[in-house]
């Protein structure tokens, strides 16, 4: 007789591109290469969502936007919930299906995690977050992190200092916690070639206070004209054209006189090209878990810099590249001795791409089994 699969419910607060999403989606094609039998629903669409499709049957939660619709869906709407209706008939679907767990994908999930409370399934929730976007999370987003906590039997953590903050603040019992790192996909870059022309540094995420765009500038200012290095530039990935964020990275750069050295570029799906083209890596958050783009600069060969007490990065980087939060002047330093030193950024670089490597796709799939295992058959 044929053995029957087993079954897990993948919930995601979304699909768009950023690194949590990439994350629950190389762990969800983990699942479906070791034979699991996936049922998804994404809180919210974006440009990963044909790859979740092929994973398993796939659900949008509140999939109809009024704010789009025509004058008869709003009308409809009035008489009836549609979207009420079409999440109730996404519930009965994967109910019917009795799936064994639930791996929720952030904090954010609670409007959908609520309807499966009362249900024997084990709600496990991996968790991104820190201090702030909790903050953010509870009282600007409102989606009642605290809730989620009660929810879930047991908690994936991206980082140590993930699972640090759940234990701290939460009091959630260490047992109850695992730390499963981000997980990269697979496609390691080949015969990757920096060109030496301009040394490039480079840094990544949404323009703004949390990604510390404001601290990439500063950087720079102290590097350029503090330092007075000029043969070198400065590139963030992660603008978007017209917005607020992008005028002020723009103005701070005009009256700081780095107009011929920073440019910020707009973010793709892939990012891999832009990772080839620079020398350096600024791990400039005040706070971020475990940045998938410390990874994808690793695999490029593009060591990275980063603040201790931010997060996870300190987890990952080069024991010589972590300093003082704020210490610009001594990250700085590190900068100009590292393109004054070409043949050690070379052997960094290297130890860079191997450390990385260890956060693949491929890498982690035995670590990915153990842990389902040990989920299906907790409490």
């Amino acid at each position: 007789m044929k053995k029957l699969k087993q079954k897990v419910l993948i919930i995601s607060h979304d699909a768009s591109p950023g690194g949590a999403q990439n994350s629950i989606l190389n762990l969800s094609k983990i699942l479906n290469s070791l034979d699991f039998e996936l049922y998804i629903i994404l809180k919210k669409e974006g440009g990963l969502k044909e790859e979740f499709d092929k994973l398993g049957m796939c659900f949008v939660w509140n999939k109809v936007n009024l704010s789009n619709s025509n004058i008869f869906i709003k009308g409809f709407n009035k008489l009836i919930n549609l979207n009420q209706l079409l999440n109730s008939i996404i519930l009965k679907k994967i109910n019917a299906k009795s799936p064994e767990i639930c791996i929720s994908n952030t904090i954010a999930n609670h409007e959908i995690v609520k309807n499966f409370n009362n249900q024997k399934l084990k709600i496990i929730t991996w968790v991104h977050e820190l201090n702030y976007m909790f903050k953010v999370a509870e009282k600007v987003s409102l989606e009642r992190p605290k809730e989620i906590i009660k929810s879930t039997n047991f908690f994936l953590c991206a980082s140590k200092a993930v699972q640090k903050h759940l234990i701290d603040s939460y009091k959630i019992p260490i047992d109850k916690t695992y730390v499963i790192y981000e997980i990269i996909s697979d496609q390691e870059p080949k015969n990757i070639v920096k060109e030496n022309i301009c040394f490039k540094v480079g840094g990544c995420g949404a323009i703004g206070w949390r990604k510390g765009s404001d601290i990439f500038l500063n950087l720079a200012n102290e590097i350029v004209n503090v330092m007075n290095l000029r043969d070198i530039s400065f590139e963030w990935l992660g603008s978007h054209k017209d917005s607020i964020g992008l005028l002020q990275f723009e103005q701070e750069v005009k009256k700081l006189n780095l107009e011929k050295h920073v440019i910020a570029k707009p973010f793709s799906n892939n990012s891999t090209e832009f990772m080839k083209s620079i020398n350096l890596f600024l791990m400039t958050s005040r706070e971020d878990p475990f940045p998938l783009v410390n990874l994808e600069a690793g695999l490029n060969k593009s060591p990275i810099l980063c603040f201790s007490g931010t997060g996870g990065s300190e987890e990952y980087a080069l024991k010589d590249n972590i300093f003082k939060y704020g210490d610009i002047v001594s990250m700085g330093k590190r900068v100009k001795f590292y393109k004054e030193n070409l043949s050690l950024l070379a052997q960094d670089a290297k130890q860079s791409k191997q450390n990385a490597s260890q956060f693949t796709k491929q890498f982690k799939t035995k670590e990915v089994e153990e842990l389902i295992m040990k989920l299906l058959s907790y409490g």
